[in-house]
């Protein structure tokens, strides 16, 4: 299933339309695999003819989304974790020396008990999600509490950031080949935002 949507979202040809269903799609996918992740306790309820022993989820969730493009991962990551707690960072790539700078940042304060999931679709070279993990870590996040979930990732991004944390979780749909001179990700799927915003 995963594979037919990126597929979809790998294509030229695929309308603005059909890109954004595909891509919600594949967000619900994502959200879905994260609840696993969240701790449970035992919990005792009563039944119509007796009493059962089930489980609740107890861990608080964090959500940070990388503008602009995390955004679109959102709205499928709350209908799973209603409760959330939501981060906002807003990180742009220089074009010309490919290093990130932090334009916006708006993150809630969070223990080390918390379960902080990072939203951004594209893993290019990994220096943003190395900054949003290191803005998680300073407002108090356990680094083997941090999952970052995406839809496509270069092998150069996920080796830069299992370096410095080696204790982060990265959930991806695909790794592809490489990146090329100008650090997009190749076969890829062209800029994720431009195609999902229509810009």
């Amino acid at each position: 299933m995963k594979d037919s949507l990126l597929t979809i979202l790998r294509d030229k040809n695929t309308s603005k339309v059909n890109f954004r269903h595909a891509a919600q799609q594949l967000a619900m996918i994502l959200a879905s695999e994260a609840a696993l992740k969240v701790k449970q306790q035992k919990k005792t309820v009563e039944t119509i003819h007796s009493k059962a022993v089930g489980h609740e989820l107890f861990q608080k969730v964090c959500l940070i989304a990388i503008l602009r493009s995390g955004m679109t991962l959102l709205p499928a990551f709350l209908y799973y974790f209603e409760d959330a707690y939501i981060g906002i960072l807003g990180i742009r790539r220089d074009e010309n020396t490919f290093k990130p700078n932090l334009y916006y940042e708006n993150l809630p304060l969070i223990d080390k008990d918390t379960l902080l999931i990072i939203l951004d679709p594209m893993i290019a070279t990994g220096g943003t999600l190395c900054l949003a993990i290191d803005k998680s870590l300073q407002k108090g996040a356990k680094e083997s509490n941090i999952i970052i979930h995406s839809i496509l990732s270069a092998p150069q991004g996920i080796k830069q950031i299992q370096q410095h944390y080696k204790d982060v979780t990265i959930n991806t749909v695909a790794v592809d080949e490489k990146l090329n001179d100008k650090k997009y990700i190749v076969p890829g799927l062209g800029d994720y935002g431009d195609r999902f915003f229509g810009t």
